[in-house]
């Protein structure tokens, strides 16, 4: 199981759910470290969550629910831009590593870079195509 991203301004799954073209995919165990940077970036939003000082969420900040369900959620080019911004400024500010260095358990520090900079190329793509829906 997983979460597949597709571009909105394509239909069906004939696509394949690899790499910065129409489709996207996480595994659930990916997602869910994804989600926890994505609330720390600020790039999503949670009202029952903390935000970090200097990352906080802003009007064009995803809500983090879309993240949590297959349900078909769009999200917007704008949110595909921010995302993106959010993603590469965390990388680019060498801050994965700070991030991940509160668990016991977590992956390595270059896989989730280029986890971050592979999604943040995907959202800069669909921004272009009306952004992506999650399934």
């Amino acid at each position: 199981m997983g979460f597949d991203f597709q571009f909105a301004n394509e239909s069906g799954p004939e696509a394949p759910a690899s790499g910065p073209g129409v489709w996207y995919r996480f595994t659930s165990w990916e997602m869910g470290w994804v989600n926890g940077i994505l609330l720390n970036t600020g790039a999503a939003k949670d009202p029952n969550a903390f935000t970090t000082p200097g990352w906080e969420p802003t009007k064009d900040s995803v809500d983090l629910y879309k993240f949590k369900s297959n349900d078909g959620w769009l999200i917007t080019p704008e949110e595909c831009r921010h995302i993106a911004s959010r993603l590469r400024k965390f990388v680019a500010e060498n801050e994965v590593g700070s991030y991940l260095s509160f668990f016991d358990d977590d992956p390595p520090k270059e896989e989730v870079e280029g986890w971050l900079t592979s999604f943040a190329d995907y959202c800069e793509n669909a921004a272009e195509n009306e952004g992506f829906k999650v399934w």
